[in-house]
């Protein structure tokens, strides 16, 4: 028995279980080429992003916090000349 309960709100609609049954294969053979650092990543197959939101194939739409992420991680590894520079950002 599932616990899914929809949410819809300003920024996320969620109208089906995470990850969507139909994508669950297809994430299955995704886990097992990428590598270990993305573990944990929500398990969702994007459909088509669009500014600060994504959504999948079956009507759910939430915040993209992972390029947030990713963008972090880009700017702690550079050096401090480059951000004096201006170059990032």
């Amino acid at each position: 028995m599932s616990n899914f309960r929809p949410v819809n709100t300003k920024y996320r609609t969620i109208v089906s279980e995470i990850p969507h049954p139909d994508s669950r294969a297809l994430i299955g053979e995704l886990e097992s080429l990428e590598p270990r650092s993305l573990a944990g990543i929500s398990p969702v197959v994007w459909h088509r992003a669009e500014g600060f939101q994504v959504w999948d194939a079956y009507g759910n739409k939430w915040l993209d916090f992972t390029s947030a992420v990713y963008l972090t991680n880009a700017v702690a590894n550079m050096g401090n000349k480059d951000l004096h520079r201006g170059n990032i950002i």
